[in-house]
């Protein structure tokens, strides 16, 4: 139905030109939605449970071009410990992750890399 509406605004507007009638134009433009300018920023925490030593922590930043790095790390009280770096730019989200747990040999799944 709409591009049957314009076709018919499209005649009305032609046969106004031809008949050197000015009128104005009844196209309404959708409106463009802006993004909001990026904006730097940097946190970090780290939390240790006093009970049993377990504890975890995470450190990101994000530079005005949307690049975002960080790292999140946790480590058991049966002494396992992960440390995931990675990386988020225009060429997707990339992790490095670094652990003692069992049974993480480096299988490369979803380009993920175990060391």
């Amino acid at each position: 139905m709409s591009t049957r509406a314009y076709s018919i605004s499209a005649s009305i507007g032609n046969a106004a030109a031809a008949a050197g009638i000015r009128s104005r134009d009844l196209r309404e433009e959708a409106p463009v939605a802006v993004p909001a300018p990026r904006r730097p920023y940097s946190f970090s925490y780290t939390a240790t449970d006093p009970r049993d030593g377990s504890s975890h922590g995470r450190s990101e930043t994000a530079d005005v071009t949307g690049r975002v790095t960080g790292f999140y790390t946790l480590r058991t009280a049966d002494g396992r410990s992960r440390r995931v770096n990675y990386v988020a730019d225009e060429r997707g989200f990339r992790a490095e992750v670094l652990t003692n747990e069992p049974g993480t040999a480096s299988l490369n799944p979803a380009n993920v890399v175990f060391r």
